[in-house]
């Protein structure tokens, strides 16, 4: 009797911790955690819009859990394409150079003095070039949910002297990432090795490269200001981050999912498009106190379309026919405007 007794509790609590043990994976396979991975810092207006997003889904459903992962945590920024159409993390931001090794023609979206203002980066997104880059993405295994502003490329920052124009860089060692700013660097006589975007302070601490290369933003956030005495920003190309995701996680998802995560990456659009020209004129002012910055305007800005233009027709013809078909589709929304 007392071991019927004994069985029967026994029994009970390993059923009980059984029952208990098993409540958090019932829970836990109802919520959806989608991680999104970037390589920019936590405190850059890319990755507040980030915040956005899961802001919005989480407000909207119960069933979807949105996690970030800044400053190149889970993966450096030219790994996103493949990890996430792979699907080792379900969500990353990511800019179009980073899937040039595969559609050389994409950098072109990203050539100096092409896409270089909001208004003709909505205009160039919003028609058949926007539909061509979803189809590309999608051919890797992801999904555009939305875009949303960088800010502008390109400031310089140095040590040895003031740069006014490209030729002062001749023959000095610059940080350089993607075909576009491997040829600008060449077009200027300088020396272009790639640093990845979250080992840029370190690198430049070390004087691995003469010259620093990213946007006023992100001299700010990263305290790039911190290494370089002379800065020079140029302004000839609105970077947009695409924010994706993979293919399997999308599909998986139900139709009032769907519709909750385009919402909220729409919602997450407008807050940073609001907020770029902010900051970018916030960067200019705050980089002016701690460094020696120019800021070419007008006429000032000859010699730099004069070097750089020629880097468009070059990514053009190396891309072949869908380069040059691109190449002149972002000319026609220009000259359209």
């Amino acid at each position: 009797m007392k071991k019927s007794i004994l069985f029967t509790v026994t029994s009970f609590f390993v059923s009980v911790g059984f029952f208990i043990l098993f409540i958090p994976s019932l829970t836990n396979a109802e919520v959806t955690l989608l991680r999104i991975s970037t390589q920019m810092p936590p405190k850059h207006h890319t990755v507040k819009a980030l915040g956005i997003f899961k802001k919005e889904v989480e407000e909207s459903t119960k069933n979807i859990q949105v996690k970030l992962h800044p400053a190149g945590q889970l993966f450096k920024g030219r790994e996103l394409p493949m990890a996430v159409g792979g699907g080792a993390v379900e969500m990353g931001d990511m800019v179009t150079p980073y899937l040039s090794s595969i559609f050389p023609e994409l950098e072109l979206l990203d050539g100096p003095f092409l896409v270089d203002s909001r208004s003709i980066a909505e205009k160039v997104f919003s028609g058949d070039i926007g539909a061509m880059l979803a189809d590309k993405f999608e051919k890797l295994g992801m999904k555009i949910v939305f875009g949303h502003p960088y800010g502008y490329f390109s400031m310089y920052g140095n040590n040895k002297k003031p740069i006014r124009i490209p030729n002062d860089m001749k023959g000095m060692k610059i940080r350089a990432v993607g075909q576009t700013q491997v040829l600008k660097a060449k077009a200027a006589s300088a020396k272009p090795e790639t640093i990845p975007g979250s080992e840029q302070y370190m690198a430049y601490k070390r004087g691995v490269v003469d010259i620093g290369q990213t946007g006023p933003t992100s001299f700010v956030t990263r305290k790039l200001y911190e290494v370089f005495k002379y800065g020079t920003v140029v302004r000839d190309d609105l970077m947009i981050f695409w924010c994706a995701i993979n293919l399997k996680s999308w599909n998986k998802l139900s139709d009032a999912e769907k519709k909750i995560i385009m919402a909220a990456g729409e919602k997450a659009t407008d807050w940073d498009w609001d907020i770029t020209e902010e900051k970018e004129a916030e960067a200019d002012k705050f980089l002016s106190t701690k460094m020696e910055v120019y800021f070419p305007k007008g006429a000032e800005l000859d010699p730099w379309k004069k070097a750089f233009m020629p880097v468009n027709d070059i990514l053009a013809e190396r891309a072949g026919k869908r380069g040059q078909e691109l190449y002149q589709a972002i000319l026609n929304v220009k000259t359209g405007m």
